[in-house]
């Protein structure tokens, strides 16, 4: 069986972003999201598999979560 690994690193210094961007935690993107697709990754007009297609977004429920934000 394949496994797909996946490692992601994240560091909020929040001494950085007061002193150089003048936040605090509130001004940092600190939600975050793992949507895992399956059989989606396909490019238009080719219908070549790509893993890394937009087509792997399932479109209204992207622009219903991103309105769903402000």
């Amino acid at each position: 069986m394949l496994s797909l690994l996946i490692r992601i690193y994240s560091e909020p210094d929040i001494d950085w972003w007061l002193k150089e961007r003048d936040l605090d935690l509130t001004g940092v993107n600190s939600k975050a999201e793992l949507i895992v697709t399956s059989n989606k990754g396909f490019r238009k007009p080719q219908n070549i598999r790509h893993p890394h297609s937009w087509s792997i977004v399932d479109n209204e429920e992207l622009v219903r979560w991103l309105l769903e934000q402000y």
